[in-house]
């Protein structure tokens, strides 16, 4: 699909590892957005990555979480979406 993100080199080679492993079963495997925000999520609780973006989320998330007014909820759209709601 041309609206689509490209599959990165991990997920060409997982979609025929995971096709051999499990056979039918994996008739449903995750799309490269998925496969990116899966990363993304990985590098998150990953605490040895303290890259810049991966520090901005943590301190983002960190602040949300402490305070009581607001309500945070995490969306799988692209590479993820954080939706803050002031209660």
């Amino acid at each position: 699909m041309a609206h689509s993100s490209q599959p990165d080199e991990i997920l060409r080679d997982l979609a025929p590892e995971t096709l051999e492993r499990f056979g039918g079963t994996a008739g449903m495997q995750i799309g490269p957005e998925q496969g990116t925000f899966m990363t993304m999520l990985a590098r998150v609780v990953d605490l040895a990555d303290q890259g810049d973006s991966v520090q901005g989320i943590r301190q983002f998330n960190g602040h949300g979480r402490a305070d009581q007014r607001v309500d945070l909820v995490l969306l799988s759209i692209g590479d993820g979406l954080t939706m803050a709601r002031k209660l």
